[in-house]
């Protein structure tokens, strides 16, 4: 309602239930009024892609988006595919800060399918597809290795309490490795939308790939997103996808993107502020009040 530009890096507000509330935000994001960069991706600028994408390409029919979405499950691959136990690698990954404080979110692989939501999202608002025909197919990380009762058990566990149980998923995670054999394992995210069925629909799985497929050479956070508008394809990455300082540049860089957005008319404040601040220099000149309050409103003006 301000009219303000915003930058954010947090994707509960994109994943939410409120719809109305939701597209508004992501109108604005289509429009250039709020960053979403390090929403998916860190600072790799994977939704920055995909707007770049649904503002260039008129009536495409069809755009598939497939990558790794999540810095933290893929040092989890890594790890594993070197050879480290279960137990280990997350250990490891929770030591160097890659998980959300709550780590369930990152291992039932919630935390890519908002991302993915975000995606999906952004491309039913462009082509005003209700958010309920968005079909989600998400399976976890740990699902199909991990039971029922233990996924209940570590839900809300912090990440001390979450490494102490992780051990008991070690045999069960050789035993997949084992079964990979000289495939890797990759935890990917597809976004799929049809213009023929005017439809978006999101597959998440923990997949074997062999050395032909892009997403296999993939090491430590590093994530990667392929798009195909009609057979043309783009990509983001790869690139680590976890980490705060990477976090941080993409908080920069959508900042220094509003920034630049508004230089032409900025240019011009400028100048009448140059010319406002001459007139502060005669204090006792009638027009020294009524500079000070357009200089404060023309401040504002470049700053939103």
């Amino acid at each position: 309602k301000l009219e303000a530009s915003v930058v954010s890096v947090n994707k509960a507000p994109y994943a939410s239930n409120n719809e109305n509330y939701v597209r508004e935000l992501l109108a604005s994001t289509l429009n250039g009024k709020v960053g979403i960069r390090g929403t998916v991706g860190a600072d790799l600028g994977t939704p920055n892609e995909l707007i770049r994408i649904l503002n260039e390409y008129k009536n495409p029919s069809k755009i598939e988006i497939e990558g790794c979405m999540s810095g933290t499950l893929s040092f989890m691959c890594d790890e594993l595919q070197k050879g480290k136990s279960y137990s280990k690698s997350v250990e490891s990954a929770i030591k160097k800060g890659y998980p959300e404080p709550i780590p369930f979110m990152d291992f039932s692989g919630e935390d890519v399918r908002n991302k993915a939501l975000i995606l999906a999202r952004l491309i039913a608002t462009k082509y005003d597809i209700g958010f309920d025909n968005i079909k989600i197919n998400h399976s976890s990380f740990i699902g199909g290795i991990a039971s029922d009762e233990y996924c209940a058990e570590v839900k809300n566990l912090d990440k001390h309490s979450f490494t102490q149980r992780a051990p008991e998923l070690d045999q069960a995670f050789q035993q997949r490795i084992e079964q990979a054999g000289e495939k890797a394992l990759r935890y990917i995210a597809n976004v799929k939308y049809s213009k023929a069925e005017n439809s978006v629909s999101i597959d998440i799985s923990l997949k074997e790939v062999d050395t032909s497929h892009g997403l296999y050479t993939l090491k430590g956070t590093d994530n990667m997103i392929v798009f195909n508008v009609d057979d043309k394809i783009s990509s983001v990455g790869p690139g680590p996808g976890a980490g705060n300082e990477t976090t941080r540049d993409a908080i920069y860089n959508d900042l220094n993107a509003i920034f630049y957005q508004k230089t032409a008319w900025n240019n011009n404040i400028y100048i009448l502020l140059y010319i406002l601040k001459k007139i502060d220099r005669d204090r006792e000149s009638k027009a020294y009040s009524v500079s000070k309050v357009i200089q404060w409103y023309l401040t504002v003006l470049m700053i939103r």
